[in-house]
């Protein structure tokens, strides 16, 4: 026991990555409150960006009244896909999150755990064709026999 702290005891290791909330998809005239943009913490390209896909994400804020015994919420959503090329990614939750959530910090679970890369899973039927002409144009015309 050296000032306040025990010998030997380690930190709780955190199963979490933070990610900002930076707004809903959008367009020029429309956005699209269904799918939110989130900035992950330490995650810079779309190709970092992949080992997250599919990986849960939360949105814990504090409400006035109890339910569940705890004043505490959530809002669990999945992340999709990658959002540009800056590591930001695309995440749907299960209800939206509200506009005042902007900003606001996010925790990313590492489970659940892929162990493949979600980019090359399998190849493309047209990676195995020479050509992307449709098979019946592929074919090599028969040569018809003169007849004498």
């Amino acid at each position: 026991y050296i000032m306040g702290k025990e010998i030997g005891k380690k930190a709780p290791i955190r199963l979490w990555v933070k990610a900002k909330f930076m707004g809903f998809r959008r367009g020029k005239h429309e956005q699209h409150e269904r799918q939110s943009l989130l900035k992950l913490e330490g995650v810079n390209d779309s190709r970092a960006a992949t080992y997250y896909f599919g990986k849960r994400v939360v949105y814990i804020y504090r409400a006035k009244s109890l339910k569940k015994n705890t004043k505490y919420r959530t809002i669990w959503g999945k992340i999709i896909r990658a959002h540009g090329n800056n590591g930001t990614v695309r995440a749907i939750f299960r209800k939206n999150l509200p506009a005042q959530a902007m900003g606001a910090t996010l925790r990313v679970m590492l489970y659940p755990q892929h162990n493949y890369c979600l980019l090359y899973t399998s190849p493309s039927p047209r990676d195995r064709q020479k050509s992307r002409m449709p098979s019946s144009a592929c074919k090599k015309k028969k040569k018809k026999k003169k007849k004498k």
